[in-house]
């Protein structure tokens, strides 16, 4: 929920795909505690791995993303003195001033640009903003796994209401 009221529609659906989302956080808080501060986080959507990481490491995490309402929501969740922050920026074209120890890109994303320049503009981007001896995480899904004919059943959809609205990814 944003401080202006009712969470904008982008955060609410960002929230339903990705917010319950937590098999990836341990992984993440691993290397955040290896590798130092301050971490970036590509994609950073509503703030899921940013507040997460920094409320569990205590370390600074910035997060980046495209979509405004996406890094005011951060914000939002970041109030407080939590070490978290976010910008906005394209993560096949970012220019901060920050080097990181630890570039992450949770989520597919990498996955999600539309194609092999597009990625390739963000491995480079990610290469300029890294410190020396930087490491740079990215998830990356080599196919869907297939459930076992008559023995599991598809996962259930994610769902969320908010203000009366039933959002179902």
């Amino acid at each position: 929920m944003s401080r202006w009221g009712k969470a904008p529609d982008r955060v609410i659906w960002n929230e339903v795909e990705c917010g319950d989302y937590s098999a990836d956080l341990p992984l993440w808080e691993q290397l955040a505690l290896e590798r130092g501060e301050p971490v970036l986080e590509l994609g950073c959507g509503a703030g899921r791995v940013v507040v997460h990481l920094a409320r569990a490491t205590g370390r600074l995490v910035i997060g980046l993303d495209n979509d405004d309402e996406a890094v005011a929501a951060v914000w939002d969740r970041a109030s407080g003195g939590l070490e978290a922050d976010a910008e906005i920026g394209d993560a096949r074209s970012f220019e901060l001033a920050a080097r990181f120890p630890l570039v992450i890109a949770p989520m597919q994303l990498i996955q999600l640009l539309p194609g092999r320049a597009d990625r390739v503009c963000c491995f480079a981007c990610v290469f300029e903003h890294l410190e020396q001896g930087g490491q740079a995480a990215f998830t990356v899904v080599e196919e869907v796994p297939s459930l076992p004919e008559g023995e599991a059943e598809p996962p259930i959809p994610d769902v969320r209401q908010v203000d009366g609205w039933v959002y179902s990814s």
